[in-house]
């Protein structure tokens, strides 16, 4: 039997393929599936496996080189998913056995005077920095299409997957590359669309959790003004250079 996240790999690329066949053949299937075990012979130390894919890939027009670039991208992608629903689901973190970053650091200090410990949060400064690489050059439509299907699979009990092929298809035939350089308006709302998608509920969460730490190891609960958190940007500064 595989486990959840072998499975979940399993019906993502399972999904993935029908899309890839129903939109360029089913001889695709074959021809992506061969150039998959020959990087994995490769992978694997087997010299002539090299010559394999040359062979293979100098038979390639433009066209053909960018359906495989896009089926293995769009493939990892889907396999970081299912990675990332299982590492943040509470039976996938219980089998990984990964302990919780403040409760690791309540049983290194559960002996230190309170004093030290107020002391040491009232000068913790976080300062998240928003940026826009010249090199992320995926379109925000594309990264949404992948955000749902992420979570689609949060529901562990009953993953729709109806919904997720209609997504994956989506994805797959959404041009995910930008074919223009984003302007400085454009960046900016991506670090707004970032704010609004993962820090607006991540930041809070953080911060009870950084208020229950506080009051369970010095009676205390963080100052109404405290703001060990902020937010930065040199997206515009990037742009104009």
């Amino acid at each position: 039997m595989l486990e959840p996240i072998q499975q979940n790999v399993r019906d993502l690329g399972t999904i993935l393929g029908k899309t890839i066949a129903a939109d360029e053949g089913e001889q695709w299937l074959k021809n992506i599936e061969a150039v998959r075990l020959e990087g994995r012979e490769l992978a694997a130390g087997d010299s002539k496996a090299i010559t394999a894919l040359q062979t293979h890939f100098a038979q390639c027009n433009e066209h053909d080189m960018l359906i495989y670039a896009r089926a293995f991208s769009q493939f990892l992608n889907l396999v970081n998913l299912a990675e990332q629903q299982y590492t943040t689901d509470p039976q996938g973190l219980a089998e990984l056995d990964l302990a919780h970053p403040l409760e690791d650091l309540k049983t290194k200090i559960h002996n230190t005077d309170p004093t030290i410990i107020t002391a040491a949060l009232s000068k913790l400064k976080i300062e998240l920095v928003l940026t826009a690489h010249p090199t992320e050059v995926n379109r925000r439509t594309f990264i949404h299409k992948y955000n749902q299907i992420g979570q689609a699979l949060d529901v562990s009990d009953n993953i729709d997957f109806s919904r997720i092929e209609e997504l994956i298809s989506q994805a797959w035939h959404t041009d995910e590359i930008r074919q223009q350089r984003p302007t400085p308006l454009q960046e900016s709302r991506r670090g707004l669309n970032s704010i609004a998608d993962n820090f607006w509920y991540a930041v809070p969460k953080f911060m009870r959790e950084l208020d229950d730490f506080s009051y369970e190891m010095t009676g205390q609960a963080l100052p109404q003004h405290a703001t060990p958190i902020k937010m930065a940007s040199w997206m515009v500064r990037r742009s104009r250079w």
